[in-house]
């Protein structure tokens, strides 16, 4: 609260938890309702969560006539709500709670949140199911709306996460949604062209399209990035080149548990869906591409043998 009235601008956002506005016989209190008057405060916002330190059967509309030591905490912040009130055209956002659960020491955990919440209300990108399942460019709408309100915020460009777009492109790809793919998937090129993935995702779907030459030219971008064995693979495939393929009974001589030389991991190795799967602790579970009998890199992880 003393940041607040002295330094009015330097946060767009003050949390204040239970402060003591009786302080110093409530010259602090005094001294906050003239700052209130005399200042311009531009928007800026004051929180403020108030914890129940009344006395045992003390009620708020009884504390509201007491004039003992005892209620001047909470009485307090009557004062300081009246002085928001008489000074509205000063620009100061408020809002306060009054948590009755709470005392003082347990009231920053639920207000902390509370406030939060609060500050960051429009963080939140909220999407409904039609968003997900209708072919219109709705979602791409709402995602442009939504972050140029977040730029706006935090006063600096922020743009979806290349890995929440990438999704929702591969989600309207399994519906056949081409035309929203495209769009969802060029979003992620204009704001990620350095990365390989955004290029990947694009030639599934130009793959899913039958434009192989399209789809060729955006795997090589991919693969000049990355480096992927996998994304190497499928180049191969679109190019008609010969590549190494395990059947299901090479597959077979490879299933067991490996100890790495290198490092303290023991690996497993299954067969799932005809497919290899490898799995160690804490490792998850990735899918070994061949590029020969003896010679291997996990799917979608740069080329490693």
């Amino acid at each position: 609260m003393n940041i607040k009235i002295n330094y009015t601008n330097m946060f767009n956002a003050y949390i204040c938890i239970d402060p003591s506005m009786w302080y110093d016989k409530e010259q602090f209190l005094k001294v906050t309702a003239q700052k209130l008057s005399a200042q311009k405060y531009n928007g800026t916002k004051l929180l403020l969560g108030i914890a129940n330190t009344l006395p045992e059967k003390m009620s708020v509309e009884k504390m509201k006539k007491d004039t003992s030591i005892d209620t001047r905490h909470v009485r307090s912040f009557s004062a300081v709500a009246k002085s928001i009130k008489n000074n509205a055209k000063n620009g100061l956002k408020y809002a306060s709670k009054y948590y009755a659960d709470d005392d003082h020491g347990s009231v920053p955990l639920n207000r902390e949140y509370d406030e939060l919440r609060f500050i960051f209300g429009w963080h939140r990108v909220k999407l409904d199911q039609a968003n997900f399942m209708e072919p219109g460019m709705s979602i791409l709408k709402k995602l442009e709306q939504h972050y140029q309100t977040v730029s706006k915020e935090f006063g600096y460009k922020v743009s979806p996460t290349e890995s929440q777009v990438n999704g929702l492109g591969h989600n309207a790809l399994s519906l056949s949604h081409y035309d929203k793919a495209a769009a969802l998937f060029e979003m992620n090129i204009a704001n990620y062209p350095t990365s390989g993935n955004v290029y990947d995702s694009y030639g599934d779907l130009l793959v899913a399209k039958k434009d192989t030459l399209n789809a060729i030219a955006n795997f090589q971008k991919a693969y000049n990035i990355t480096k992927s064995a996998d994304t190497k693979l499928t180049l191969d495939q679109l190019q008609g080149k010969s590549t190494f393929v395990l059947t299901l009974t090479d597959m077979e001589k490879y299933i067991g548990v490996f100890e790495f030389e290198t490092v303290p991991v023991t690996a497993s190795i299954i067969i799932k869906d005809k497919a290899l799967w490898i799995s160690a602790p804490g490792q998850g579970d990735s899918e070994p591409v061949p590029f020969s009998a003896d010679a291997f890199t996990l799917k979608g992880v740069p080329a490693t043998k």
